[in-house]
């Protein structure tokens, strides 16, 4: 049986990765969460900059933390993208209530984060 090569090679790297990069995600976000100690409980004197979580400061943890998201948003896009063909032939079949209202949830998620006021 012969490879399909007719999709593009970053359609795969969207499939497998994105999983990956979630993961890396959480780790990252479970880190700063669980693993830094509440800035505003330092005593004084104490520099919040000298914790260190495996040789990495809180400030790249959180670049870490930050990049990994925009790369996941990157990729699930081009992972919609390529699997748009798919995604029009289900949906085409019956309109599900569960895919609409997620995806007004996603929207609102997103527009939240985009409209949120400054700290």
């Amino acid at each position: 049986m012969e490879k399909d090569t007719s999709k593009p090679k970053i359609h795969s790297a969207t499939t497998y990765k994105l999983y990956i990069i979630s993961c890396i995600i959480a780790c990252s976000g479970f880190i700063i969460l669980l693993k830094f100690p509440e800035m505003h409980s330092l005593e004084p004197g104490v520099d919040p900059l000298s914790f260190i979580v495996y040789g990495l400061s809180l400030k790249t943890w959180k670049i870490v933390h930050t990049l990994f998201s925009l790369l996941f948003m990157i990729l699930t896009a081009l992972h919609i993208y390529f699997n748009r063909e798919w995604i029009k032939k289900v949906g085409a079949k019956k309109l599900n209530l569960n895919v609409v209202i997620g995806i007004l949830i996603g929207i609102v998620i997103i527009l939240a984060g985009i409209a949120a006021p400054p700290a």
